[in-house]
């Protein structure tokens, strides 16, 4: 992978427990393990990803991990990281939380975890897509954002037909990358670690072509 510029990628759910926190964590360890620097901006009450970073241990890739939930400061901490980091990654409070109006427009990049939990789940998807539209009439300028699906399980109708809608829905702004229910998420999350630093080959490579799905995009952007 080549080097890019600098990059701030945030990662933002329409509601809890969708999995941006673990997508924080880990392309940021992808990303590290590719000779960029980086650091991530907890932006999230939980600080789930400063814990995280609290917990790396000695002899893995150096990703610091910095706490602002201040939205009359994110802006600012933005600018500061700027000058020190080649990709900020920032983990997003849920969209309905008022600092994640300005996370959102400060970014080069926004990716929405989608959980293919059926019908209600769309709905809720609706309701964030039509706030971004919001934001993009109000400030007059198109916000790059994009969507992978979680925890997918392909031998399931119920997540097929979820991709599917999303597909028609979203059409190139779905991500074609699909994340796994994977024990090894988990497990690296209480070690401090990404995949990419674990013994778990699938969820590595599944990461890897998720930050390459990502790469592609910033390289068009």
């Amino acid at each position: 992978m080549q080097k890019q510029k600098f990059m701030v990628i945030s990662f933002i759910s329409y509601k809890g427990g969708v999995g941006k926190t673990t997508l924080s964590e880990n392309v940021a360890v992808c990303l590290a393990n590719a000779n960029r620097k980086v650091c991530i901006v907890d932006a999230d009450d939980s600080k789930n990803a400063l814990s995280w970073g609290n917990r790396r241990g000695k002899g893995l890739v150096q990703i610091d991990v910095y706490e602002e939930n201040n939205k009359d400061e994110i802006a600012l901490k933005i600018q500061e990281l700027n000058k020190k980091y080649d990709v900020v990654i920032i983990d997003s409070p849920p969209s309905q939380v008022p600092i994640s109006d300005m996370i959102v427009l400060m970014s080069n990049l926004v990716v929405v975890p989608l959980l293919p939990k059926g019908e209600q789940e769309t709905n809720t998807i609706n309701q964030f897509v039509r706030k971004i539209r919001s934001l993009e009439a109000a400030k007059e300028k198109k916000i790059p954002v994009y969507f992978v699906i979680n925890e997918y399980d392909g031998r399931t109708s119920l997540h097929k037909n979820f991709a599917e809608t999303m597909e028609k829905t979203f059409g190139k702004r779905l991500l074609p990358s699909r994340l796994h229910n994977r024990v090894a998420y988990a497990e690296v999350t209480h070690e401090g670690k990404g995949v990419a630093e674990y013994s778990d080959p699938k969820a590595k490579a599944e990461i890897i072509s998720l930050v390459n799905d990502l790469i592609k995009i910033i390289k068009k952007g």
